[in-house]
């Protein structure tokens, strides 16, 4: 699959997620409860791409917020003091281009170290995945995005060791969502492109499409997927009422 059909693909699942066809325009604007995900303090779901921007939001905001997007304010904080709201999400999604599997696969290091795969309905295989997520910070876990209720892990076995593990997570749309976590003493050594190498050859068996996506402030994740050759196609921000 080329990019631009790749792109065209992902766009399309999202519009078929609100049960909507491929628009004329590039800006589609729906009610918030075409958003099937939507909790109660939700005000706004907004998804931008190069080629496509949806927006689903209460009538109530619509004015305030469809400007800032049509604008393209990126961090749309300054709408908080309008009503009393904040940017619950604001995250990229990055995803693979042909190319860029091909790449990863013929890796130089890909053999270097033992890949395993674990399975949560597997007593052992749980025991191992909680004893690593126990022994992350909750930071590097939160900016990882790192969640146990995940389809697939695959780790990295470093004399004995769990150094790394990759977790994907199959939702709504045809593609795997991917987080990788990595003990800081292995960090530089290309564990995080060894079990991207693993997860490529796994999901084209299952005919699924990788997506890496991440907090936009996180900084640290961002420089590791684009040196694992992932490309930011679309964002999605989620603003919500402030919760007192």
């Amino acid at each position: 699959m080329d990019e631009r059909t790749l792109y065209q693909v992902i766009d399309q699942s999202w519009l078929q997620r609100f049960d909507m066809t491929f628009p004329s325009e590039s800006f589609v604007l729906a009610p918030v409860s075409a958003w099937r995900n939507k909790d109660e303090e939700d005000i706004a779901f907004i998804y931008q791409s190069s080629t496509l921007t949806l927006l689903c939001v209460e009538a109530a905001f619509q004015d305030e917020i469809e400007t800032a997007v049509r604008a393209q304010e990126p961090s749309l904080l300054s709408l908080s003091a309008l009503v009393d709201a904040e940017l619950a999400i604001n995250d990229r999604d990055y995803y693979l281009s042909e190319s860029q599997r091909f790449s990863i696969c013929l890796y130089p290091d890909r053999e270097k170290y033992q890949v395993v795969e674990w399975e949560l309905s597997n007593s052992e295989h749980r025991a191992n995945i909680e004893a690593f997520i126990s022994n992350a910070s909750e930071d590097d876990i939160h900016k990882a995005d790192f969640d146990i209720d995940s389809e697939y892990f695959y780790a990295v076995i470093i004399n004995g060791e769990t150094a790394a593990m990759l977790a994907s997570y199959c939702g709504f749309e045809p593609f795997e969502a991917l987080s990788i976590l990595v003990q800081p003493k292995y960090r530089g050594l290309g564990v995080g492109k060894i079990l991207l190498s693993s997860l490529i050859m796994a999901t084209e068996k299952r005919q699924r499409v990788i997506r890496y996506r991440t907090n936009a402030d996180n900084i640290a994740s961002i420089k590791l997927c684009e040196s694992l050759g992932f490309t930011c196609h679309s964002c999605i921000q989620i603003i919500s009422r402030v919760m007192e």
